[in-house]
């Protein structure tokens, strides 16, 4: 492990320590903090990011000519009521596969 040298302004770090409400040294949360940016810096850069097409919009546009234009009367309208109902119906029920992050 390396050790690299921060400066920080004594005020700030007081008003971190009061308001953030740190059980622990306030240098111990700061490397911890440090660390999980960091890893979530080099986990983000490291994911490869997918287009869903290679396709340019005209190039696209092109291959779907063929199909009929979506129309508003294609999505039914949400009433009050339907989402009442909706949630009724739902009550009480977690989504499939939650268990995991609970």
């Amino acid at each position: 492990m390396c050790t690299y040298p921060i400066s920080l302004d004594d005020n700030l770090v007081m008003q971190a320590e009061s308001t953030l409400q740190i059980n622990e040294s306030f240098q111990s949360w700061l490397q911890q903090q440090v660390q999980m940016w960091l890893l979530a810096q080099v986990n983000s850069r490291n994911q490869t990011h997918y287009r869903h097409s290679k396709l340019s919009d005209e190039m696209l546009a092109e291959r779907l000519k063929d199909y009929p234009l979506l129309e508003e009367s294609d999505f039914p309208s949400l009433a009050a009521e339907d989402y009442s109902t909706y949630l009724k119906s739902r009550s009480g029920q977690l989504p499939k596969g939650i268990e995991k992050w609970l």
